[in-house]
């Protein structure tokens, strides 16, 4: 089985590094260091390499939906980017 190393976001004022799950689809990464960020920033800085488009306009955290310009992110999180049901692209 292959392990995936952390990729550093360049956190906030959050110290804590613990790694935080990001996905979107079938893409995700494993992320350190991205504690203190919005998910609206965490959105820009990873939407190439997660292919987030506008599209997924639906943001969890831990299973729970969120908004993503008041939810800033704490160390061992899971993200994830979704498209609402129904929604073809």
């Amino acid at each position: 089985m292959q392990q995936q190393q952390a990729v550093g976001g360049g956190g906030g004022d959050n110290t804590k590094s613990t790694v935080t799950k990001v996905s979107c689809g079938g893409n995700s990464l494993p992320l350190d260091n991205v504690g203190g960020l919005k998910l609206a920033q965490l959105r820009r800085k990873f939407a190439e390499v997660l292919n987030i488009t506008a599209a997924h306009s639906v943001v969890t955290i831990n299973g729970h939906q969120v908004d993503e310009n008041e939810h800033t992110l704490r160390g061992g999180e899971e993200v994830e980017f979704i498209k609402p049901a129904g929604q073809k692209g």
